[in-house]
């Protein structure tokens, strides 16, 4: 009992402590009117709004004038992906799944400086990975292939 008694004690004591702290701002004998006023003018403000779209499209469109992904290095790869951070058209994870690229086949010896097609290859890791059931890469495979292909679309309207 003694547990209980000290727990609704403490239970009591923080109700009091936020009863207390909506009222610090205001002055001793104001009006009940008074204090909810800011609450209702915080309501009425609209919020800002921090996104643009066309920062978005404006960062794929550059990215499809510099970058093929059809036909792309390693490092031209990595550079694609600072682009699109460096312009916040992707978020980090985004960043990571681009930098880590497709898994290459076992057995093959490519030469890292060599153009690769990242569309087809990360097209084959998400057949490979839909078969096996790995939603995470599936995930992760879906990111990539909507990322490039805002890429492609673009540069096919530029054609």
């Amino acid at each position: 009992m003694k547990r209980i008694g000290q727990f609704l004690a403490a239970f009591r004591s923080r109700q009091a402590i936020a009863n207390l702290s909506a009222d610090v701002f205001y002055l001793e004998g104001a009006e009940p009117a008074d204090r909810r006023a800011p609450r209702a003018l915080a309501k009425q403000t609209q919020p800002v709004a921090t996104y643009n779209a066309l920062d978005d499209d404006a960062a794929y469109h550059l990215a499809a004038t510099a970058f093929d992904p059809c036909a792309m290095t390693e490092d031209e790869n990595r550079r694609l992906a600072n682009l699109l951070l460096d312009a916040e058209a992707i978020d980090m994870h985004d960043y990571k799944i681009l930098l880590r690229g497709p898994a290459r086949r076992c057995g093959t010896l490519a030469d890292i400086r060599a153009p690769r097609n990242y569309l087809a290859d990360w097209q084959d890791n998400l057949s490979r990975h839909m078969s096996r059931d790995d939603h995470t890469a599936v995930g992760a495979d879906s990111r990539a292939l909507t990322i490039l292909g805002k890429i492609m679309v673009v540069r096919n309207e530029a054609a």
